[in-house]
């Protein structure tokens, strides 16, 4: 609550940024890449005067706290004109380190304008306590954020599965005080459809989607008296629920809050839209569910990403939600002998099935002691790119 430009901590700041809360600044906002690669840029973060000499601003917050970059670009509020200016830091009125750059001498942005915009074009927002560079991988700003918060949180199993979630970059800011971190974290996890379960460590992530190669190391179960399937397999994906084709809107102009990119999954791109594209799940599930060779279902959704600028995480989000929704999976009721009592829910395993005459990479959903056996319930991941990789 004392993070906000006050008569305490800044007394001599400007009205304009009486009460703005500092901005807390994760990865790179307003950087991003255009279609043909080359980089670009558009208003990330918020900026805020801190001092003034005459009718010229001299002075802006640009982060509540030390940042790894070593210079920004500013775009005045008319947001026409940019300029790059050196970081500083400095403490404020209660001792806060804080991230500031210096405009009594400005060039192309305007002295005068009540808003300002930062891109972070050379290094990012506030450092990851996991590494020596800026916070940004999703599993390493899930498990920063949830350090924060009063909830029972299984910090290890977070930090375990973040050589996963990583793979998607997080870039963006908050300014709201009273967003909570469990709010926070389930907010950016929502895209990647990563259910959180309570274990009894606290709160851990369960993600059905899995690197392939990392999937295969995993334990080896097969089925027999000590591993018993006691139930049929049950389809649990109606025709409904599918989707294989994916918009993904990012890289959100901070200014106005229209994005500067999309792309999008699809069975049937357009060869002359470079931000569309295809692969071969969007292909299979579209051929899958049709009764109809000469005509592929195709059920599409958009989502829209604040919190992403880069466009290899937007792919990633996109081809992880068709793999996800596009094929459908099944569930198995099993009886397990006492020794696996060390599976738990999200565990994934590969179930050598005699019954059903393959393997499996099978995801733990459920587990309960019946008094003399482990009763578990497993997704079977029905990948046929897996399959035939095998």
């Amino acid at each position: 609550s004392a993070a906000v430009v006050s008569d305490a901590t800044w007394p001599n700041a400007p009205a304009v940024s009486g009460g703005k809360v500092y901005p807390v600044v994760i990865g790179t906002p307003g950087s991003f890449r255009k279609p043909d690669g080359t980089l670009s840029t558009t208003s990330g973060s918020p900026a805020y005067p801190l001092a003034i000499s005459g009718s010229n601003y001299t002075k802006l917050l640009i982060a509540g706290h030390d940042v790894e970059a070593t210079s920004v670009t500013v775009f005045d509020g008319i947001g026409t004109a940019s300029q790059s200016f050196s970081v500083t830091r400095e403490t404020d009125g209660l001792g806060r380190l804080v991230a500031t750059v210096d405009i009594s001498s400005p060039g192309a942005i305007s002295p005068k304008e009540a808003e300002y915009w930062v891109v972070w074009d050379n290094g990012g927002g506030i450092g990851s306590p996991f590494a020596s560079t800026a916070l940004e991988g999703l599993g390493d700003v899930c498990a920063w954020a949830l350090l924060r918060t009063s909830l029972r949180v299984d910090v290890p199993k977070w930090i375990a599965e973040a050589g996963i979630l990583n793979r998607v970059k997080v870039a963006t800011y908050i300014t709201e005080p009273t967003l909570s971190p469990w709010s926070f974290v389930a907010r950016i996890l929502d895209s990647m459809l990563v259910e959180v379960r309570a274990g009894p460590s606290g709160l851990y992530p369960m993600g059905r989607v899995l690197d392939t190669a990392m999937a295969e190391g995993l334990a080896l179960i097969t089925e027999g008296p000590e591993f018993e399937p006691v139930g049929p397999v049950t389809g649990q994906t109606q025709l409904g629920d599918v989707i294989n084709a994916v918009t993904v809107q990012f890289a959100i102009r901070g200014k106005t809050g229209d994005y500067k990119r999309r792309v999008t999954l699809t069975p049937d791109p357009d060869s002359t839209d470079p931000e569309q594209f295809s692969d071969e799940y969007a292909t299979i599930s579209a051929n899958r569910w049709s009764t109809d060779p000469e005509a592929p279902i195709i059920q599409a959704e958009s989502i829209d990403l604040d919190h992403i600028y880069d466009d290899t995480s937007a792919a990633l989000i996109a081809r992880e939600r068709v793999r996800t929704q596009g094929l459908g999976y099944s569930e198995r009721p099993y009886l397990a002998d006492a020794r696996f009592g060390y599976l738990m829910p999200g565990d994934q395993v590969r179930l050598d099935s005699e019954s059903l005459g393959r393997v499996f990479l099978a995801t733990v959903l459920s587990k309960r002691w019946t008094g003399y056996a482990w009763g578990l319930s497993l997704a079977l991941d029905d990948d046929p790119v897996r399959i035939s990789s095998l």
